[in-house]
């Protein structure tokens, strides 16, 4: 199992760089170093393998009701069942209660994209107070890909949150499943 970086806090790895191995897996996860599953032959490709972006001072979502947030593009292959993500969210404001969850959806096809099913593993939740140590959540989840051929899929952040703020995005796929 192999897993691409997504973030460091300390810049050990930059970002983009892959990892292998159980026992520097494991070593990089306590030290919270952001990291997804990844079939490394698939960054062979143009825009394959994994998309990444950074949102500023972040997305906010601070509503009851669910929004697409954080748009994202990936050029996926049938073969490789599994869609893996994480966002990195801090509250808009630390002394207010923070709640909500966070899932990946993709985004309707259109003239470029695929259409595509996308079921959810997971659905990471926000509580206030279980923040780590610089003040936020890098939340994880994983689906299950259904497509039937090769090409550029949307895919979003669906949220339902108050007081969130969404400071960066990533997308990968793999033909393993793994934990995340």
């Amino acid at each position: 199992m192999d897993r691409i970086v997504i973030s460091d806090p300390i810049n050990e790895f930059k970002q983009g760089v892959v990892v292998s191995g159980e026992n520097e897996i494991a070593r990089l996860e306590r030290r919270r170093v952001a990291m997804l599953p990844i079939d490394p032959d698939l960054l062979h490709q143009p825009a394959a393998g994994y998309y990444f972006r950074s949102w500023g001072r972040g997305v906010h979502v601070n509503r009851n009701a669910g929004t697409r947030v954080c748009p994202m593009v990936l050029f996926v292959d049938p073969k490789r069942p599994f869609i893996y993500w994480s966002a990195r969210v801090e509250p808009i404001d630390p002394e207010l209660d923070t709640h909500g969850q966070i899932r990946l959806v993709t985004i309707g096809a259109s003239g470029h994209t695929l259409s595509g099913g996308l079921s959810a593993d997971s659905f990471p939740k926000l509580q206030h107070g279980a923040r780590d140590e610089s003040g936020g959540w890098t939340v994880y989840g994983r689906g299950r890909l259904s497509i039937s051929m090769d090409g550029w899929l949307g895919l979003s952040l669906y949220a339902t949150a108050r007081n969130v703020r969404i400071l960066w995005s990533s997308v990968s796929q793999s033909s393993i499943l793994a934990d995340v």
